[in-house]
């Protein structure tokens, strides 16, 4: 499904579909995606500002210099996703699955990534600013 530059925003599609679709540059900000299905999507230069997203499934996605700050990921899969440039700053990542994730340059502060798998996350050149890492420890080393 083609959505690209599409606007989305405050959109209610909890438990949807969109596996395989095309996103990027579409506004999603503030939508309720909860439990969705968004793997193996392009969602490059997307706005998922303030958007839920808890227990969606994301695997294999796209989401490089996507907006994702404030974004409810709670208990997402995420794993083999690129969120390269991403921008998470407050997010809630807490117990996600990001195994094999790309967080290359990602903004972090703030996010919370408490309980998450982390196993094989590129983290080279993210931000981290007061950001809760998958142990609990408060990560200041950007600050």
């Amino acid at each position: 499904t083609d959505l690209r530059d599409q606007m989305l925003c405050h959109a209610n599609v909890l438990s949807s579909d969109f596996s395989g679709s095309y996103l990027s540059v579409s506004d999603l900000s503030n939508a309720d995606m909860t439990n969705t299905n968004i793997t193996d999507a392009r969602l490059i230069r997307a706005t998922l500002s303030d958007a839920n997203l808890a227990s969606s499934q994301l695997d294999n996605s796209i989401l490089t210099e996507a907006i994702l700050s404030g974004a409810n990921l709670l208990e997402a899969s995420l794993s083999n996703t690129r969120l390269d440039g991403a921008d998470l700053a407050g997010a809630n990542l807490l117990a996600a699955n990001l195994e094999n994730a790309t967080l290359r340059g990602a903004n972090l502060k703030d996010a919370n990534l408490k309980g998450a798998n982390y196993t094989n996350v590129s983290f080279g050149e993210a931000i981290l600013c007061n950001t809760t890492m998958p142990n609990g420890d408060l990560d200041k080393t950007d600050c």
